[in-house]
């Protein structure tokens, strides 16, 4: 069974392997996309030298997979580089709140940055991906609504995650009503809280797990049944993140078949 969806995995759990190395994995596994980490030393790529995404793409397409996505620098000379190699969106998380600062005052920040790439991003027909993400950041589709909704997505638009929302505790219909006019990506992973604290401590203190589709507090059939429903035809991106993170290619694997079993 399958979808029309383009289904993208993120390269971090494969940084070591060169572009060819990473086409012939992914492929593999059953993807048809990647979302590319730009970091220094990654897949003979890096922040330094963007330039190289025309060719990186091209050498993935031989093993039909599709770069999606960077997560990379958000400035011009990456947007210039994505649109030249086809590639849709920079992808990001809008950190709030953090080191005593305020929401109102760093969504303006943001948006500051975001309207000064504006040209570029029409030049070149890219669009900045905004990714919610357990706090500091933009944490919920509300959030990602109350900072995006002045632009037209096709230049800041929403990748909503539903393994950060779950661990918001938000209910999937209700984000995805709120984020619906600007959502291009949904984002598949999943998580659950563990008490790290003995159990007779006077106040507990909790820790994250990251684990498969299957074991997490994100909701996967209800994601799909509720997307499904709202005919949602954008990417899925799936984030291999896990506490094992050496069993990535094994335990994305098993999820990536389940996320196609549920948006058949």
């Amino acid at each position: 069974m399958s979808s029309n969806h383009t289904y993208s995995v993120f390269s971090k759990a494969w940084h070591a392997l060169s572009i060819p190395e990473l086409g012939a994995a992914l492929k593999d596994l059953g993807f048809n996309g990647v979302e590319l980490a730009l970091r220094p030393g990654f897949h003979g790529l890096g922040p330094e030298n963007t330039d190289k995404l025309p060719e990186a793409a091209r050498g993935l397409e031989e093993f039909g997979v599709k770069i999606r996505a960077v997560a990379g620098p958000l400035d011009e000379p990456t947007i210039a580089a994505c649109g030249e190699a086809g590639i849709p969106f920079v992808r990001i998380c809008a950190e709030v709140c953090n080191n005593g600062s305020n929401f109102f005052d760093d969504v303006t920040e943001h948006q500051k940055h975001w309207d000064s790439l504006l040209p570029s991003l029409e030049s070149a027909g890219v669009a900045i991906l905004v990714q919610n993400h357990f706090s500091p950041s933009l944490a919920n589709a509300a959030e990602l609504l109350f900072a995006l909704q002045k632009y037209d997505p096709r230049h800041v638009c929403a990748a909503w995650d539903a393994g950060h929302s779950g661990l918001e505790g938000s209910r999937v219909p209700q984000e995805l009503d709120i984020i619906a006019s600007h959502m291009r990506v949904l984002v598949l992973k999943s998580a659950f809280y563990n008490r790290v604290s003995a159990a007779d401590d006077p106040v507990a203190e909790w820790g994250l797990s990251w684990t498969t589709g299957r074991q997490g507090r994100a909701e996967w059939p209800w994601v799909a049944e509720e997307l499904k429903k709202r005919g949602f035809a954008g990417d899925i991106f799936l984030s291999a993140e896990y506490d094992d993170f050496d069993a990535a290619p094994t335990l994305v694997r098993e999820d990536i078949e389940w996320a196609k079993e549920l948006f058949a």
